[in-house]
């Protein structure tokens, strides 16, 4: 069996087409993976913003909250008293049993 020039030339012709499609396949895998953490960056990005946005409405609505709670207590301190009175016997005899 010959190996002819003809046969060497082609076998490094098919080794270069290999060596260019996996240098290709190497540049696209590093662009893919690069787009891919950006992505990822920005998507925790946006949630980390929305969930300081939900964190702020959430405080201002729970310092409202009490600050309408303070405000009924000085309108009417016996009622809230007799409330408080109340909510502390019924939990204390839920916890007793």
């Amino acid at each position: 069996m010959d190996i002819s020039k003809k046969d060497i030339d082609a076998v490094l012709a098919d080794v270069a087409a290999l060596k260019r499609d996996l240098a290709k396949a190497i540049a696209r895998f590093k662009d893919t993976t690069s787009d891919t953490a950006e992505d990822a960056t920005d998507f925790v990005e946006e949630i980390r913003e929305e969930l300081a946005g939900i964190y702020k409405d959430a405080s201002k609505r729970g310092t409202r909250t009490i600050k309408s709670v303070g405000r009924k207590v000085e309108d009417q301190p016996v009622a809230a008293l007799l409330i408080a009175f109340g909510v502390g016997f019924i939990i204390s005899r839920l916890i007793s049993r």
